[in-house]
């Protein structure tokens, strides 16, 4: 697993295809998010979460754009 750290504390992980080692093989582009699962975890509970208003405020629009509908069509 490929990891990098931004100044502002945030990461960037790589895995599967993306990652050299594991590129061009669904087995091993798994296996890296097997390996890799238990680093990114422990990162996160290293964390504060977010705030809950936070997710909703980002949440809200894209509900509201995402949200199937049905057309008929006239003809």
């Amino acid at each position: 697993m490929l990891l990098s750290r931004l100044d502002d504390g945030r990461f960037i992980s790589f895995f599967g295809d993306l990652h050299p080692s594991y590129f061009g093989n669904v087995v091993k582009a798994m296996a890296s998010a097997r390996q890799g699962y238990p680093k990114i975890s422990r990162l996160l509970h290293q964390r504060a979460a977010a705030s809950l208003e936070r997710q909703r405020g980002f949440l809200r629009p894209l509900c509201a754009e995402l949200l199937a509908t049905v057309h008929s069509c006239s003809g």
